[in-house]
């Protein structure tokens, strides 16, 4: 039984090691792919470095340990592909295309 426990607390942490997805914003000429989502962001991080932009510091990854005290909002266009099977989830491969995975069109901070 503790063997079991052992194992399921294992499990249970283990996710946490994985690496973080990243999402960047497509290059602007690569074409559109299916309908393009309005997606809604917050953050309330400071930037790791000397970042230029909000828009750098919230979709960068570029993100620090410490909080800061003023929210920062931004409206981020996400690209469905035309394939995607609601319900379904597709995990992309190694260079994910505008067409066969979900992908920022555009970033607009909001003020």
């Amino acid at each position: 039984m503790t063997r079991l426990a052992i194992l399921l607390c294992c499990l249970m942490v283990l996710p946490g090691c994985a690496a973080r997805g990243v999402m960047s914003v497509v290059p602007p000429g690569t074409g559109t792919a299916g309908v393009v989502q309005p997606v809604f962001v917050a953050s309330n991080r400071h930037a790791a470095s000397n970042t230029p932009n909000a828009l750098e510091m919230l979709f960068g990854q570029d993100f620090g340990d410490s909080r800061n005290f003023r929210m920062h909002y931004a409206r981020v266009g996400v690209s469905i592909p035309p394939t995607h099977a609601e319900g379904r989830i597709e995990w992309p491969g190694s260079a994910p295309g505008p067409g066969a995975a979900f992908r920022d069109r555009r970033a607009d901070p909001l003020r």
